[in-house]
């Protein structure tokens, strides 16, 4: 809190210690820059007081309450519940020096300071403030009224509490209203008479039987070594008036239009250039400056008509209570003349500044001439002519068209020039060449006058448009426009077309010309900036920065500067933006733009010349078809006051908490909002912003104006906000204001939790590579259980076959060598038996043997490797002693199959083939390979005798392997397997896989990369 205070109090030091400029006193009132907040808006009422803190913040006392203004918005600021309901109407405010909040009611005096309120007005008590002010030693004084005899009717804010001065300290008046300090420490006191008093004195009275007989209601010193102090009076049915105490002696002061000791003053301020402000209870306001009083009331554009409250804040913008609201005042570096400041027409068209400082406005009514800012008549002049065209020449003569004529004025007079009767008389362009020669355009006509007089008469060219426009050619001629796109160039009696296109082709309307050594030619046309340098026209539109290309007239200053007039305002580009567009038509210009803010009113197309004009002074004047606007270049109008910065709430999921309350926010707070201002009351529509939020913005964010930052979904951790503004003049609080904050982690979000997550999640992989490990340790189980059973299957085949065959061949070699003794020719003949059995023996060894699987095809072709079975089985012979045909059918397409289910399914498809070829005394086999999306379909069927439907539902014939090694095969690979055979009917034997089985690609997925591991391993082991 203390840096906070600390970091305002700076503000407040920076803000003091800026230039200041008051109200200008050389404008009317109504030049000024004026914002009205209604009444019936329910913000203010006529007798709602007004004050500043150092924070920038304005406070206002509303019927409602007490509230804070930031300039856009009004924030109620809440008395304590316990605070008894009379405090609600305020009576006077004061913001401190330090940083307080002083604040008057009809019932006591309270103070706001650092979030603390303290109330100095004790149960019972029955006394109302009426002014509180702090002394130039920085003490709070404070007036009561509604005391009884004695209690004293000034008193000084101590520490303790008030102390009060009555009749024994020199105090005489009964009761307290006015109040003021000179520059001699004096308190002047108002009362039903004047009293003036310092400490250890007795009140000096003024007043008292007065020609006023009234109660003095508000008092104001002037600034000086001799004090000269103004007291308003205001009667409750006696006379009131405005009163003036200088050189020892009290006068009325006289206000025209009223008399000054009729005139009921309710509130008085000197301003900080020395304007005395005078508020009244029924007239509205006045200002008195160097001894001349200008009225503004509700007939101007005041919002009421009873001044209760006037108010200066540390932009030296002039604030007003009314009964219909609260008026700002304001600077603004564009000044405007209208109706208001005594033109005598709405529609100014053209305008000139003549050499001696006046102004000639040429509009619907006739002339306007301004001279030191007020209108002049001229003498001879009836007026009531349209005036399109004005021109001073190289003597000083002033030329002008009004009407049917072609006007100068010369030594104090008006002169008339006569037109050719068959001429139109619509002269809308007057120009004098390189050589003095004027010249006068209408709207078929070009005019060369000579001695004042029309010397020649030129047809201009056919498709010339009415409302045309020149412009000098500083070398020879004159350059010709038309109010439509037609540009021309007369010289030497010939007129020399000229087209003028922007970027796009497209031709461009013609609004104003002007040449100079620096630019033999600038148009302002409807679709930008044109310039001619002798050989090429360059343009310059929105590419190159221009915030509007509707351009009307041009002005330069004296320092080079060119002035737009446009349909978005006033624009003006420095001389060096100039010169660097001179150089390079595409670059980009710096281009500051004058608003209705800053007192310009967009413009709007006319058929005058010229639309701008500049004077001796330096002043740029232009006519924009509404009202009349200046600006002075040397002297434009800035606000350098830092605007003070301030983060005002943090909403956490539509939760709102005061900034200083939200360093720790809750966790899983999702959506945040951040509200601040910047307290800048100029021209707060264009105070702009900057903001980041460190631990998540990586650079500044532009929101322009608006006064909120968005976020959502933070994670829990530290942040730090800042944000910084400008004020309307581009000035920047660099500073700004910072916000540190947290956003709690939610039990999930926790440091603790997340290793306990860490553990947990190692825990499961340790488990799931436990159980990997099970799993892999019962698959080189199930695989070494399989080849155990596939070398008993081999060791069977063998021992049905081959050993069998061999130790049958053995008995008949036994009985053949015991024969050889008895009978030779027997043995030969068991020889020759056991030869053909041992032979028989051999074949069915090697029958067995040929499961093995041939290592020549390549892997993944099921089709081809049954093929090679059928090739290898081609040549044996059924019970019929015939081969059967054998072939190989491929439905889908082909897809690869692992290696290990690949032999698993080649070997049950070559079983099937082999007992089809040796058991089923068939015609016909065929093997059928589906490659389908969901599935691998393998079918082996034959024509041959089929099975004996017992021995498939027994699973074989016993001492037989073929149909037991089929059908464990199967089941090992997950595979369905059915037979179907009928007596004499041949058989089919079906082999069905799931895709996620059978193919390569779906076993290389996420699904089965540990299986298509462990396979891996098991081919390795």
């Amino acid at each position: 809190m203390f840096s906070r205070v600390l970091a305002l109090f700076a503000m407040f030091l920076i803000t003091s210690a800026a230039p200041l400029v008051a109200l200008d006193p050389t404008r009317h009132i109504s030049q000024y820059g004026h914002t009205i907040w209604r009444a019936r808006d329910g913000i203010v009422g006529a007798s709602s007081p007004i004050t500043q803190t150092t924070d920038g913040y304005i406070w206002i006392g509303t019927s409602s309450g007490l509230a804070h203004f930031d300039g856009v918005n009004f924030v109620p600021w809440t008395l304590p519940p316990d605070i008894p309901f009379g405090w609600r109407h305020f009576t006077a405010l004061l913001g401190a020096s330090d940083g307080s909040l002083w604040i008057g009611t009809s019932t006591g005096l309270g103070r706001r300071k650092g979030g603390h309120f303290r109330i100095y007005s004790r149960p019972g008590d029955r006394w109302g403030i009426s002014s509180i002010i702090q002394d130039h030693a920085g003490k709070i004084w404070v007036t009561r009224y509604r005391i009884t005899h004695g209690e004293g009717a000034i008193c000084e804010a101590l520490d303790e509490g008030l102390h009060c001065y009555g009749p024994a300290d020199g105090v005489t008046v009964p009761y307290g209203l006015g109040l003021a300090e000179d520059n001699q420490g004096n308190f002047w006191i108002g009362s039903d008479y004047l009293c003036r008093w310092k400490p250890g004195s007795t009140c000096a009275d003024y007043l008292r039987n007065g020609p006023t007989d009234a109660e003095i209601n508000t008092i104001a010193v002037a600034s000086g070594s001799a004090p000269i102090v103004w007291a308003g009076a205001i009667g409750f049915g006696r006379k009131g008036g405005v009163q003036r105490f200088s050189a020892g002696k009290w006068d009325p002061y006289s206000i025209p239009a009223s008399d000054g000791a009729e005139v009921e003053s309710e509130a008085m301020l000197f301003d900080h250039d020395g304007s005395l402000w005078v508020g009244t209870e029924k007239e509205g306001l006045y200002r008195i400056c160097n001894g001349i009083v200008e009225h503004y009331g509700p007939a101007d554009g005041l919002s009421g008509y009873q001044v209760a409250v006037i108010y200066e804040d540390h932009e030296k913008n002039l604030w007003v209570t009314t009964e219909g609201g609260m008026d700002m005042f304001r600077n603004t570096p564009v000044t405007s003349f209208s109706i208001k400041e005594g033109l005598s027409s709405t529609f100014p068209e053209s305008i000139l500044a003549s050499g001696d400082g006046s102004i000639w406005i040429g509009n619907h009514d006739g002339i306007d001439v301004l001279r030191d800012g007020r209108k002049q008549n001229l003498p001879d002049w009836r007026g009531g002519n349209e005036t399109h065209s004005l021109y001073e020449d190289h003597t000083g003569t002033i030329w002008f068209s009004s009407g049917s004529n072609l006007v100068y004025w010369d030594h104090g007079h008006l002169h008339v020039v006569e037109l050719p009767n068959d001429a139109s008389k619509d002269v809308t362009g007057i120009t004098e060449d390189a050589q003095h020669k004027l010249w006068a355009l209408s709207s078929n006509f070009l005019f060369r006058l000579d001695q004042r007089q029309v010397e020649q008469r030129i047809e201009l060219p056919k498709d010339f448009v009415l409302h045309g426009l020149l412009a000098p050619d500083l070398q020879a001629g004159i350059w010709i426009a038309d109010g439509a796109d037609h540009m021309f160039h007369y010289s030497h009696g010939q007129f020399h077309p000229m087209e003028l296109k922007d970027g796009s082709g497209a031709n461009a309307a013609i609004e104003a010309m002007i040449a100079d050594p620096d630019d033999p030619l600038l148009v302002t046309t409807l679709k930008g900036l044109f310039r001619w340098d002798g050989r090429r026209w360059s343009v310059l539109n929105a590419r190159n920065g221009l915030p509007c290309t509707q351009l009307i007239s041009i002005a330069k200053d004296a320092h080079g500067s060119l002035w737009l007039g446009a349909y978005c305002g006033l624009l003006r580009i420095d001389a060096s933006e100039l010169a660097k567009w001179r150089r390079d038509d595409a670059v980009k210009v710096a281009v500051k733009v004058f608003d209705r803010f800053d007192g310009a009113y967009p413009g709007r197309k006319s058929i005058g010349q010229p639309y701008a004009t500049k004077t001796p002074d330096g002043r740029i004047w232009f006519a924009n078809g509404v009202e009349v606007e200046t600006v002075d270049p040397d002297h434009v109008f800035q606000n350098t006051i830092l605007p003070p910065v301030h983060i005002e709430t943090v909403i956490a999921d539509n939760d709102a908490h005061e900034p200083s309350l939200a360093t720790r926010l809750p966790a899983r707070t999702r959506n945040l909002e951040i509200d601040y201002t910047a307290l800048s009351f100029s021209v707060p529509q264009k105070v702009m912003f900057r903001y980041k939020l460190e631990g998540r913005d990586t650079s500044w964010q532009n929101p322009g104006t608006r006064r909120q930052a968005f976020y959502t979904d933070l994670p829990p951790g530290p942040y730090t906000f800042h944000v910084i503004a400008c004020n309307n003049d581009g000035v920047w609080n660099e500073t700004g204001e910072s916000l540190h904050f947290s956003i709690a982690p939610a039990y999930y979000q926790t440091t603790w939790f997340r290793a306990l997550c860490v553990v947990a999640f190692s825990g499961l992989l340790w488990a799931f590579y436990l159980l990997r490990l099970h799993q892999l340790h019962r698959q080189l189980a199930r695989g070494a259980e399989e080849r155990v059973g596939e070398r008993l299957r081999i060791a069977r085949e063998l021992h049905d076959t081959l050993l069998q065959g061999f130790q049958a061949v053995m008995i008949q070699f036994q009985a053949a060598r015991n024969m050889v003794p008895r009978s030779p020719i027997d043995a030969v003949h068991a020889l020759d038996e056991a030869i053909a059995a041992t032979a028989e023996a051999i074949a069915e060894g090697r029958e067995a043997i040929s499961d093995l699987r041939p290592e020549t095809t390549a892997q993944g072709d099921i089709p081809e490797l049954l093929r090679a079975a059928g090739r290898e089985l081609a040549g044996t012979s059924n019970a019929n002693g015939q081969s059967p045909s054998f072939r190989v059918a491929v439905e889908g397409k082909p897809q690869t199959i692992s290696r290990l289910l690949e032999d698993e399914v080649y070997r049950i498809a070559r079983e099937a083939i082999r007992n089809a070829f040796l058991h089923a005394s068939a015609s016909h086999i065929e093997a059928e390979v589906h490659y389908e999306k969901n599935q691998l379909r393998l079918r082996v069927r034959d024509d041959g005798k089929g099975i004996d439907p017992k021995i498939v539902a027994a699973g074989g014939r016993s001492g037989h392997w073929g149909i037991p090694g089929i059908l464990e095969r199967a089941k090992r690979i997950g595979s369905r397997l059915e037979f179907w055979t009928e007596e004499g009917a041949g058989t089919e034997v079906e082999l069905v896989l799931p895709a996620a089985i059978a193919y390569e690609k779906a076993r290389n997925g996420s699904r089965f990369r540990l299986f298509r591991r462990a396979s891996k391993n098991e081919q390795r082991s």
